[in-house]
């Protein structure tokens, strides 16, 4: 890269840096945990935007993309639309519930079958965020050891080390605002990559195409495309950093309009991914696919806005990462009172990126990791649905589902990955369609 290309990349870490060193200050922990429940309309939007936007989201599809073609993109756009109006609906029931029982979802687990549950629903939680926090940190770690040359375990280090203390630091209220610095990266980075792709491909883009690349059904099988359509947007509802989002904003109506006002922000930035995985496609002949999105800004974009286009895959990836060990670090700081104050929410938080660091050195793998990631959501939303709007639900039927759909997702995918899923939804529907008797009830 060119000098002026680092030199834009040094200024996006410096802002990063600033925001969260104007934090430092803040002396509550509620505070860290929700911005003081002070979160605006706009602030929230486009905070969802970036942290929703995960690298699996941009860099995951650009893959798929470039190697199977447009069917996991197709079936994610429609998924992710679908994905924000189910949070809005099912937001708007659980602002219902008191707001002192409104910290994270396993306080919305607690509230309503007590204390029984929550080791349970904490470490199928925190499984979720380690296993989301490690696809950014292995698409952080590709990213710098192209741009510098050096090991991915040595990247991987640096690269958490330098994203962890920021976070650390600062907490919800830094992650927020830096959201906000970063959709506007990020969403430069695929304007710019898009109207370049354009100009380099104009018309010829079909032609050049490989063959295949229109099948809707190339990435999994038409199970998988359906299967993605019907239940996939439904990922979203047992992310938790996305929920602590939510439980900061000023006041109800603030929340779910955020969720509806992000919508059109994310079909368009699906949109042009899923253009700039095609231009991939043409552009770049057999490369690694996960590394397809960074290979490919040097030959769209000239000296200087190299580095500004990194900078946009750098805001992509920190964006969710942030999000992501907030939401960690707060769960825990919760339920274990010895980590409550705010000196130890921060190291709980540096603790949490370590691990999900060490899970990336074991799992470098972006596409499997964000399937299995969003397989695990899938298997664990009955739980969720069932507890707020069923009142004849029982804690015997939450544990069963909540124990029983991991492990059928874990043996299915080791013979049917793509649609693992499947099974490990229905068994956790099904279970709550059976009915137990001589139950004490839960707390309607």
């Amino acid at each position: 890269m060119h000098l002026l290309d680092y030199v834009a990349i040094s200024i996006f870490f410096l802002i990063l840096v600033f925001i969260a060193i104007k934090s430092i200050k803040e002396k509550s922990v509620l505070s860290y945990w929700l911005n003081k429940r002070s979160s605006g309309l706009w602030l929230l939007t486009f905070s969802h935007v970036a942290s929703i936007t995960i690298a699996a989201s941009v860099i995951g599809v650009v893959a798929a993309v470039y190697d199977t073609g447009i069917s996991f993109a197709i079936s994610s756009i429609v998924a992710s639309v679908i994905g924000m109006i189910i949070l809005a609906l099912v937001a708007k029931k659980i602002f219902t519930i008191p707001e002192e029982h409104r910290f994270t979802l396993v306080d919305i687990f607690k509230w309503r079958f007590g204390n029984k549950i929550k080791y349970p629903i904490l470490f199928l939680l925190i499984t979720i965020l380690f296993l989301l926090t490690a696809i950014n940190l292995v698409a952080i770690s590709q990213l710098g050891s192209i741009l510098t040359g050096l090991n991915y375990n040595l990247v991987l280090i640096i690269s958490i080390a330098i994203v962890i203390l920021y976070t650390a630091i600062g907490g919800l209220k830094t992650d927020l605002l830096t959201d906000f610095v970063q959709f506007w990266f990020m969403g430069g980075l695929l304007i710019m990559l898009f109207v370049s792709g354009v100009f380099n491909n104009g018309f010829d883009l079909i032609a050049n195409l490989p063959k295949g690349h229109f099948d809707p059904f190339a990435f999994g099988g038409i199970g998988f495309f359906i299967g993605t359509i019907l239940i996939g947007g439904f990922v979203y509802l047992m992310n938790s950093a996305t929920w602590q989002r939510i439980f900061s904003a000023k006041n109800e109506k603030i929340g779910i309009k955020s969720l509806y006002y992000s919508i059109p922000f994310m079909l368009l930035i699906s949109l042009l991914t899923m253009f700039i995985g095609l231009f991939a496609a043409t552009m770049l002949g057999d490369v690694n696919r996960d590394q397809a999105m960074y290979l490919l800004i040097p030959k769209l974009l000239p000296v200087g806005l190299v580095g500004l286009g990194y900078a946009g895959i750098l805001s992509i990836i920190l964006s969710s990462i942030d999000s992501l060990l907030i939401g960690g670090s707060t769960i825990i700081s919760r339920e274990f009172k010895i980590f409550s104050s705010l000196r130890n929410a921060r190291l709980t938080t540096l603790g949490l990126g370590i691990i999900a660091a060490f899970t990336a050195y074991i799992f470098p793998d972006i596409i499997n990791l964000a399937l299995f990631a969003s397989f695990l959501m899938l298997a664990l939303t009955p739980c969720l649905l069932f507890s707020l709007y069923s009142k004849k639900v029982n804690i015997k039927q939450v544990l069963i589902s909540m124990i029983g759909a991991p492990i059928i997702l874990i043996i299915f995918s080791f013979f049917a990955y793509k649609i693992a899923f499947v099974p490990a939804v229905l068994f956790a529907i099904i279970v709550f369609l059976i009915p137990f008797k001589n139950i004490q009830k839960s707390q309607p």
